[in-house]
Order: C-alpha cells, then structure tokens, then sequence
C-alpha cells in the first residue's frame, strides 16, 4: 500500500490524515476540471454527463 493510499484510508475511516499529500492535491485538481467540464456541458449532452459522473462517483443512478 502506498502512502497516498494509507493516507487516503484514514481520510475515509474519520481518522488524522496527512492533508497536504502532493497525490491529495492531485485528485482535488482532476476532480475540479471534471467538475468543470460537466458545468460546461450543452444540455443535451447526457451520455457525456453520464461519462463524467461515472468517472467522478464510480456509479450513478439513470435520473
């Protein structure tokens, strides 16, 4: 197991995490541009949407 990974568990389990991790930051970037690009969808887009959510969440419901 990594030390992101160990850091990360303790994030998950409400435990005392080393926050300023360098791959933290790096998830919190590829999260906002994600974020970025699905606010930045046309409406009609939604397999794109879908993708992005997907990606984001790991699964989602259809509405």
């Amino acid at each position: 197991m990594t030390d992101f990974e160990i850091e990360w568990n303790k994030m998950i389990n409400g435990e005392i995490y080393n926050a300023v991790n360098p791959d933290f930051f790096k998830k919190l970037e590829i999260t906002q541009l994600k974020l970025w690009e699905f606010n930045n969808l046309k409406p009609g887009q939604t397999q794109k949407q879908s993708e992005i959510l997907h990606t984001l969440f790991g699964s989602h419901g259809t509405n």
